[in-house]
């Protein structure tokens, strides 16, 4: 048999039946045939079916358009058989098949039941021609290794040999090889299929904790804004009342003003009337005492004038410290008032992203397990 790709004998998905409409009697019967025919079996699967062994996922090999056979001691390749003899051998073989008893017949129907193949094209088989006397070698070992493609199961049963239980038998313990290799398939996909799970939900529940912390950040920084507006509203306050004290000191800088004003208008008069006493040689003791009142005036109004002065030098300083502190104030506020809103900005991308990835990640949850339902709904098919 030539190596080939490998193919499913068995095309149809139904699992094997029994045919439970038989004698119990009569199938232990044909189990006992069965048992009998152990040893040439494994031969069969040993010498006919090594590609089945030898590939990895359990298919079986089939070339239906042709098939080589190999002469037993000498090792070469023969021509063509002729399609009329080998049709008369197969008639042959048919005839010989309808001869067994009514228990082999059920027995053999009980391996046919779920077995579901298409009829055999009797024009495309080419098989090696073989010399004179060596047709008698072409027996079962050989004629169980022509597995046809597109065989009917009754029409293979008529055409195959009193033995053909034990082609059935190959052909079902295929099959369940098969169904092996397609459960552990399916468990496999289904440990998978159960890891995966397990790590989207690990991510659902971290991406969880990213919300609870945002959502915990976001409450930390309304608050931090109703504590800093809070803070904003006293300074905004202190701002009014240092701006009424200024307006206060002004009010009184420009009275003081005003009173200097009106002593330096005095002293000037004073003076005017000391050069008209001046004048007046006869009143000299009252000049004598008019400069003494007039310097004690003078003393008295400089102290004033100095005490002023410095007052309004206490006023002017204070003034612009407070100016100072006003403007620091509103660099402050403004700061913190730009400093506010990136950190509610980014406060906001931060809820708006974790809100993108929690939906994704339920999404991806629902596909799992709508997969996974699918993948239970197969099995239990199976």
């Amino acid at each position: 048999m030539e190596n080939g790709p490998g193919v499913s004998l068995f095309q149809s998905t139904e699992v094997l039946k029994l045919n439970t409409s038989a004698n119990r009697e009569e199938e232990e019967e044909a189990l006992e045939d069965a048992k009998r025919h152990n040893e040439e079996l494994k031969n069969l699967l040993t010498n006919a079916f090594d590609d089945l062994s030898d590939d990895d996922d359990g298919h079986s090999t089939l070339n239906s358009s042709r098939t080589d056979i190999s002469c037993n001691g000498e090792g070469r390749i023969f021509g063509d058989i002729d399609v009329k003899n080998f049709s008369d051998e197969i008639m042959y073989r048919e005839r010989k098949a309808l001869q067994p008893s009514n228990k082999d017949n059920r027995s053999s129907n009980i391996l046919l039941n779920g077995l579901n193949h298409r009829e055999i094209n009797k024009e495309n088989l080419q098989c090696t021609t073989l010399k004179h006397g060596q047709y008698d070698e072409l027996k079962e070992p050989v004629f169980k290794q022509l597995i046809y493609d597109n065989v009917n199961p009754q029409e293979a049963y008529r055409q195959a040999e009193s033995n053909s239980l034990d082609q059935l038998q190959i052909l079902y313990e295929v099959r369940l090889r098969e169904v092996k290799r397609l459960t552990e398939q399916v468990e496999k996909e289904q440990k998978e299929s159960a890891e995966y799970k397990d790590q989207m939900f690990r991510k659902l529940a971290l991406c969880e904790a990213e919300k609870e912390r945002a959502i915990l950040s976001r409450t930390q920084a309304n608050e931090l804004l109703v504590q800093s507006k809070s803070e904003i509203s006293e300074l905004q306050k202190n701002l009014a009342s240092l701006s009424q004290n200024v307006s206060g000191l002004e009010k009184t800088k420009s009275e003081l003003t005003k009173e200097l004003n009106l002593a330096r208008t005095m002293v000037n008069e004073l003076q005017e009337k000391l050069m008209m006493l001046e004048r007046c040689d006869v009143k000299k003791n009252v000049e004598k005492e008019m400069d003494n009142v007039i310097k004690e005036l003078k003393n008295k109004h400089q102290q004033e004038i100095s005490s002023i002065q410095r007052k309004i030098d206490f006023i002017t300083t204070k003034c612009n410290q407070k100016e100072n502190d006003c403007s620091i104030l509103e660099q402050r506020i403004s700061d913190m008032q730009r400093a506010q809103e990136s950190l509610l900005i980014e406060k906001s991308d931060t809820i708006n992203q974790l809100a993108r990835s929690l939906e994704e990640s339920q999404a991806q949850c629902r596909q799992l397990m709508a997969s996974n339902t699918s993948c239970e709904n197969i099995r239990l098919q199976t």
